[in-house]
């Protein structure tokens, strides 16, 4: 018998414990679950992968399933996850439907705070609805375009790579919608910043032609206002004259023979005492179309505030903060706005206000709010969180233009933070940024020009055929009240 001896046996010391592993996990697998033995010997049934069997009608049936995800977002966008994971090549009109189901749960009725539609638009499968919407957006038809418009602005979500196909499609067929739908269609171009001006989308290297659909759509309403009569309701009128204030058109399409005061009358007809309180957000546009012009002050400016009956103007300015304006101004924050007073804490400045509304010393109740406000230096600061239409490229929209417009009519300094800027800095960055801004303004705002410098609307100084909102709250017997000058 012969033994072979093996040298270094040191490195071999583990030699025989692999092995031994090796069985024991052998012996391990026999008694798991996962062989068929285990089935058999606990009598379990197995699950048969192919159990689920389509419906008939695929996509029908996920119309019908989001029907039932009205009110929900998180359903809508798991609905959206299962549909693509079955179907491969999705129904492009359910998609469209699906974005806007999602958008309306956001409308302007909801009480979903401005920080929600931002978290909204952070989701991995709200990037890839929209993206498929991109995908095949040459799919695209007439009838979707107003739809797609209404969503972006409930949700606040402005993307520019379906705007200019959207835009084309609602330039080529303005003659066929109706008149109430271009009303709308107007309002949300304004809304999202594609104000009357030309707008070119893309970056600055691939741009887009230039858009200016407003005017385009004004004109064709102009030349139907007859028709418009007949078809459309207050709603409409009320809506069609805040787009007007919007775009700074208050003398469109002339000075002698204004547009605007003939939509006031239309949005008052049919008006009375015991329906105005029904009538919603006609309240809300009249008022602020009121106010504008007020401040504004354009040729026609008597012409506006007569084609609206006086009951009506008394009726809404002693209902304007307990009953309009609460109600119609966006609940809650927004992220930028948190990011900018936590700063302010921060740094510990003093005279800084959030969320604060403004006006002139003759207003007896403001119409406008500033997201910040630093009384020093009489500055209103605006967040701009709307997607830019190119690569950096930011644009206003369109409700933040007419605030600047106002504000600087008042003698406020304003300032406009983009989110295509601000988002990639850090904190010191954004402190930085904050203290650039205020040492701007104090050098603007020297001593020796402050004390020369004169209110524009101070109440001796202040001139004009109407007095709008200059009497105090007082139960009226009589209306218009004697303190105001006609």
């Amino acid at each position: 018998m012969y033994i072979k001896i093996v040298k270094n046996i040191k490195r071999y010391h583990n030699i025989f414990h692999y092995r031994k592993e090796c069985v024991a996990t052998e012996s391990l697998i026999k008694n798991t679950y996962l062989t068929k033995e285990y089935y058999d010997k606990n009598k379990k049934k197995k699950i048969d992968l192919f159990d689920f069997v389509p419906p008939e009608n695929f996509v029908s049936s996920y119309f019908e399933k989001l029907d039932k995800c009205y009110s929900n977002p998180r359903s809508i966008l798991r609905l959206y996850k299962d549909y693509i994971e079955k179907e491969d090549y999705p129904n492009y009109n359910w998609l469209i439907r699906c974005f806007c189901q999602l958008a309306n749960i956001f409308g302007f009725n909801s009480f979903w705070s401005v920080k929600d539609k931002e978290a909204i638009h952070e989701l991995k499968l709200f990037k890839y609805l929209v993206y498929d919407l991109i995908e095949k957006k040459e799919k695209i038809k007439a009838r979707h375009c107003p739809r797609l418009l209404y969503a972006m602005c409930c949700l606040d979500y402005r993307c520019y790579f379906l705007l200019p196909t959207i835009l084309e499609i609602t330039e080529m067929n303005i003659e066929k919608y109706r008149f109430p739908t271009l009303c709308m269609i107007s309002f949300c171009l304004s809304y999202l910043g594609l104000t009357n001006q030309s707008v070119q989308f893309g970056c600055e290297n691939y741009l887009s032609r230039n858009y200016n659909l407003i005017i385009k759509i004004l004109n064709n309403l102009y030349e139907r206002r007859e028709e418009g009569k007949i078809d459309s309701t207050n709603f409409c009128w009320s809506l069609l004259s805040f787009v007007m204030v919007i775009n700074n058109m208050y003398e469109y399409p002339s000075k002698e023979n204004s547009f605007l005061p003939e939509i006031l009358k239309n949005a008052c007809n049919s008006l009375t005492k015991e329906n105005i309180p029904e009538s919603g957000w006609v309240q809300y546009f009249l008022y602020m179309t009121l106010y504008c012009c007020d401040v504004e002050k354009p040729s026609n400016e008597l012409q506006i505030k007569e084609s609206i009956p006086y009951y009506i103007q008394e009726y809404l300015h002693l209902k304007w903060l307990d009953n309009i304006l609460i109600t119609a101004q966006n609940q809650g924050s927004e992220k930028m706005q948190l990011e900018m007073e936590n700063i302010i804490n921060k740094l510990q400045l003093k005279d800084f206000f959030i969320n604060l509304s403004v006006g002139r010393k003759i207003d007896e109740q403001h119409c406008f709010f500033t997201s910040h406000f630093y009384k020093p230096l009489n500055l209103c600061i605006e967040y701009d969180y709307f997607h830019p239409i190119g690569q950096n490229r930011p644009l206003v929209s369109g409700i933040i233009s007419l605030k600047n417009r106002i504000f600087k009519k008042l003698n406020f300094n304003v300032v406009n933070i983009h989110k295509c800027y601000w988002d990639p800095l850090n904190d010191d960055q954004k402190e930085a940024q904050l203290i650039k801004i205020i040492e701007t303004f104090q050098q603007k705002q020297d001593p020796k020009t402050k004390m020369e410098s004169k209110e524009l609307y101070e109440e001796k100084y202040f001139d004009s055929n109407i007095l709008h909102l200059k009497h105090k709250r007082v139960k009226f017997h009589t209306w218009p009240p004697e303190n105001i000058t006609i």
